[in-house]
């Protein structure tokens, strides 16, 4: 593609860095978000060290914060953040002492991921707790609305025109799932798939489940008027569909189920759960007979990960294999060039790893994937002991489940698992805020201006806190 036709690219790229730049705290929260969601993590800007748009977005928030928070106080309600996050640098540091000691550049490339997948994490969490009122419901509403609209048009047309357009623009490019040569598309003779701007349709899948979990506890709420809020949630679905992410599928449906079940009476949910026990056995079957040897992923490439993840801790179960070690010992490049090759298996018999539970375990060891799921149970338990508190809490407990289960059965593609850390992390700063502010979220203006007294209150208190420690 000519350059003429990639100026385009290069301006909206420069722009969201304009945003992140100047833009009030509303505004960079949505422009990361929106910038990491419109380039697909296929390509990077600079070789060598690789730095793709959306690590260039979060590194580029992240200076942006340190200068500002230069002479500034540390909000105490802000460290809630640090019990599930020292879980994940816990374990890790643990799983790198063992493996391979002080290894620095072990370190970095540690340091690197975590940066840029829980960074999306921290930056959500910060903009919860500064953006006043429902603000974030109604700006994702005409963009989900455009990312569903593009997913239909993809498999009508069976071109991704946004993607091929920006990918087309990278110097470097990945192609492992796709070809821009095909039109960038992901639909086979079997089987519609799209993917829009994202890797990979299952990872349109994680975001498009993730976005109906975080709508769906509005129902019947005056935040968003209720036949727009139909609207999003039909094309939500819709564009599942059209994704061919069965898991996406799977956790849409137990989504609307645990949803219509907390809404009824007690003498109905006696009922629902004992039509369900008993037909719980037929819904098993039905699954275990569409899954076993259907194409694509199937029960038995999941048997054959379990056994390869199994095999491969052998030495080392508790603290796992290392860092990256998947990426580099199990799917990179060998010395002859072909990719995936590992222990007698190759990525085609393997089928991939698609559960998070196969990844950490051979990452991390029980000792990871122990800590990552305490991690996730952390954010589920605390949005549900506030869920009458706060809508955010119902959306956080609706996207923690439905985000968690999608990691079980399907696991991560690229930088998907950002598209859930956004929501959770911004849920969490909501809940934590208005808990320990007591602000009643639905009174919008009202909260703005007991936000910005309750935090000169803290910061205060906290420089009285200093300089009494100091004497």
């Amino acid at each position: 593609m000519s350059i003429v036709l990639n100026l385009p690219v290069y301006f909206i790229f420069a722009f969201i860095l304009y945003k992140i730049c100047k833009s009030d705290e509303a505004g960079k929260f949505y422009a990361l978000t929106l910038g990491s969601l419109l380039f697909p993590a296929v390509g990077t800007i600079i070789s060598s060290p690789a730095v793709a748009p959306n690590q260039a977005f979060i590194y580029t928030y992240f200076l942006v914060e340190i200068i500002h928070s230069i002479g500034k106080y540390h909000k105490t309600y802000k460290r809630i953040l640090y019990i599930p996050l020292l879980l994940i640098i816990g374990s890790i540091t643990i799983t790198i002492l063992y493996t391979e000691g002080l290894n620095t550049k072990t370190f970095y490339i540690a340091g690197r991921d975590f940066c840029e997948t829980y960074g999306y994490l921290i930056a959500a969490f910060l903009a919860g707790t500064r953006i006043p009122g429902h603000g974030i419901y109604k700006e994702f509403y005409k963009p989900i609305l455009i990312l569903c609209a593009f997913a239909v048009i993809e498999v009508l047309i069976e071109y991704n025109i946004p993607y091929t357009f920006i990918c087309s623009a990278y110097p470097n490019t990945d192609m492992a799932y796709t070809s821009l040569a095909n039109g960038g598309t992901f639909t086979d003779s079997w089987r519609i798939r799209a993917a829009v701007t994202t890797a990979h349709p299952t990872a349109l899948g994680t975001l498009l489940s993730c976005l109906f979990a975080f709508y769906l506890p509005l129902w019947k709420k005056e935040i968003i008027e209720q036949k727009k809020l139909i609207l999003l949630l039909c094309a939500t679905l819709i564009a599942i569909i059209v994704s061919g992410s069965r898991t996406a599928m799977v956790c849409a449906t137990i989504t609307i189920v645990i949803f219509l079940f907390s809404r009824v009476n007690i003498y109905l949910k006696v009922c629902i759960a004992g039509l369900m026990f008993f037909s719980f056995g037929a819904a098993l079957t039905f699954f275990v007979n569409q899954f076993e040897d259907s194409r694509g992923s199937n029960l038995n490439f999941r048997r054959e990960q379990l056994l390869f993840s199994v095999l491969a801790i052998q030495q080392s179960p508790i603290y796992g294999n290392g860092v990256q070690y998947i990426s580099k010992y199990i799917f990179g490049d060998t010395d002859d060039g072909s990719r995936g090759i590992a222990r007698g298996y190759d990525n085609e018999n393997l089928g991939g790893l698609e559960s998070i539970v196969f990844r950490k375990l051979i990452d991390y060891g029980f000792l990871g994937l122990g800590c990552f799921f305490a991690f996730l149970a952390f954010f589920q338990f605390y949005f549900l002991i506030n869920r009458k508190k706060s809508i955010y809490a119902s959306s956080g407990a609706f996207v923690t489940f439905s985000f968690t289960l999608f990691l079980i059965l399907s696991g991560t593609l690229q930088n998907s698992i950002i598209y859930g850390y956004v929501f959770l992390g911004y849920c969490l700063g909501k809940v934590r805020v208005l808990n320990v502010l007591g602000i009643d979220e639905s009174e919008d203006s009202e909260e703005q201006e007991s936000l910005e007294e309750s935090e000169a209150e803290i910061e205060e208190a906290q420089e009285v806190k200093t300089i009494t420690a100091k004497n």
